[in-house]
């Protein structure tokens, strides 16, 4: 149906509904339009990038209707940048092969291995706080197999 504005809205069996009149008749949106696309991103950002069924819900709580709207809504949480970020798969650090110091038997006390530094409070002080910087110290010893 038109309404009094010119605008085409869907007619539906919700008249005697308790709803806004922008639920009961919402106001058709071509799917293909420059329109659909910003009421789309603006109503998936309103939910906080929180997926198809709320920011479906979202655009047509606030009574629009969108001819192929799940498919818009689709392809416009596919292209967003947040999203694509939140959703993307857990990388996984790779880890390399051990020096041949740490798998080779060696006499003790052979090799040392220092690391460090770090940065840490040493004591509050009335202009603030006093830093020092720690080391760290890591001793390799051989035990012969006879002893484990």
């Amino acid at each position: 149906m038109l309404d009094s504005k010119g605008l085409l809205r869907v007619c539906g069996r919700l008249d005697y509904a308790s709803l806004d009149t922008g639920e009961k008749t919402p106001v058709i949106i071509p799917g293909k339009s420059h329109i659909a696309v910003l009421l789309v991103r603006h109503h998936h950002e309103k939910v906080a990038h929180q997926g198809r069924y709320l920011t479906e819900g979202a655009v047509r709580s606030a009574g629009f209707w969108i001819t192929g709207g799940k498919r818009l809504i689709n392809s416009v949480i596919h292209n967003c940048a947040r999203c694509r970020r939140l959703r993307r798969p857990v990388k996984t650090q790779k880890t390399s092969d051990l020096p041949p110091c740490s798998v080779t038997a060696f006499a003790p006390f052979t090799y040392v291995d220092t690391f460090g530094p770090w940065s840490i409070l040493t004591r509050k002080t009335r202009g603030g706080a006093s830093n020092s910087k720690r080391w760290a110290i890591l001793f390799f010893v051989y035990i012969p197999k006879k002893y484990t």
